[in-house]
């Protein structure tokens, strides 16, 4: 009897010291136990739009989630130690790798090859890339011509895809926005896969030129660098409740970690506010968004400037400008007619909270608040 007690603890102890050695990344039965999947997301320069809120949400309020957010001084500093998995979300490749700067995109496709996990949609495609001077996590170029203009598309998951994913293959509607279709590229380094996880089934205009079809052209891509995993969509598959299990699903293909968001349930007539996310840059926005939804009585809608010029100011109560890229927030009211969109948004009684960079060049006017850059708008808000 102690011979057999004596062989099952050495054998469990030899289990134990095999799984610790090899394993990178939680399971989905260790994360309850032994700490919550770290999910960074990329904030820095070239992050922008909804999706980036978007991802922070799905992030911020899953139980089995921790949400980090990371800029490329981050990278380079050595934090992606703390993180399972990062998210590069929609904006602008050239932007995003520029933050990261040469010596943070060599540390970057380092830590994917000892076992880091990489999810990308939009820009976070094209940043995923083989060309020279992005992060070559993917066997993928992007191919040439491509890019079109906004719109509501069709997609169709393969088999291997929903397995990936854990969700049903077939037909599914995503939201897209201008993003590059990437193709397979010849590449020498044995180290990297890659696979077309889904395609396109429908056409989408080319920005400025003719209708182009990209019938059955990769949209979803996945591939192994070293003991690492990627994922990357041209889409956007974190704006739509319909495709949310889609961006979920992408996160599981490279960590085995399956998040179930739990969206917080609002007042019924709560203050309906917009966030503004053109100009947003690093921690401070991100942050200050997913405070403000955490408060039950704020319904937080994420703006993008063409969605102040389409009239959804007349959906809100509260504008959000935070402090951000300088720059973009000084262009901002260069068009009289957004000023005079705003005034009118003000002058129905709308309310304006502005910090920072984003404050600097508004005109007074007495339902337009200016905040220091860093500003809480959460404690402002608490008791209205």
């Amino acid at each position: 009897m102690k011979k057999r007690a004596l062989c099952f603890l050495t054998g469990l102890f030899a289990v134990l010291i095999f799984s610790g050695c090899n394993s990178v990344l939680p399971t989905q039965d260790e994360v309850p136990e032994k700490g919550k999947l770290k999910v960074g997301l990329y904030v820095d320069r070239g992050s922008s739009g909804g999706g980036l809120m978007h991802w922070a949400a799905i992030a911020e309020f899953s139980p089995q989630a921790e949400l980090v957010t990371l800029t490329g001084e981050d990278v380079r500093n050595g934090k992606l130690k703390d993180v399972h998995v990062v998210i590069m979300p929609g904006g602008y490749p050239t932007r995003q790798l520029g933050t990261l700067k040469p010596e943070g995109i060599e540390i970057f496709r380092q830590w994917i090859k000892d076992g880091g996990a990489y999810v990308g949609s939009c820009a976070g495609l094209a940043t995923a890339l083989s060309h020279k001077s992005r992060l070559r996590l993917l066997p993928f170029y992007r191919r040439a011509n491509s890019g079109g203009t906004p719109a509501m598309v069709k997609i169709m998951v393969n088999e291997r895809g929903a397995e990936l994913m854990g969700v049903k293959p077939g037909l599914r509607k995503v939201k897209y926005a201008c993003g590059s279709i990437p193709t397979p590229a010849k590449v020498a380094d044995k180290t990297r896969t890659g696979e077309v996880l889904a395609i396109y089934k429908c056409s989408i205009g080319s920005s400025g030129k003719e209708q182009r079809g990209f019938y059955d052209l990769p949209s979803l891509v996945y591939g192994t660098l070293g003991k690492g995993k990627a994922i990357a969509s041209s889409y956007h598959p974190e704006y739509l409740e319909s495709s949310l299990d889609l961006a979920v699903g992408m996160i599981y293909a490279v960590t085995g970690v399956k998040l179930t968001p739990q969206f917080p349930v609002k007042d019924r007539r709560p203050i309906r506010l917009g966030f503004c996310t053109s100009a947003v840059k690093g921690h401070y926005p991100v942050r200050e968004c997913m405070k403000l939804e955490h408060q039950k009585h704020i319904d937080v809608r994420y703006f993008m400037l063409p969605d102040i010029d389409d009239g959804e100011l007349n959906h809100i109560d509260v504008l959000i400008l935070p402090d951000g890229i300088a720059e973009s927030n000084r262009s901002f009211f260069r068009r009289s007619s957004r000023w005079a969109m705003l005034k009118k948004f003000m002058d129905r009684g709308g309310i304006i909270l502005a910090s920072g960079n984003a404050a600097k060049p508004l005109p007074e006017h007495k339902n337009l608040k200016k905040f220091p850059a860093g500003a809480d708008f959460s404690k402002y808000l608490a008791d209205k």
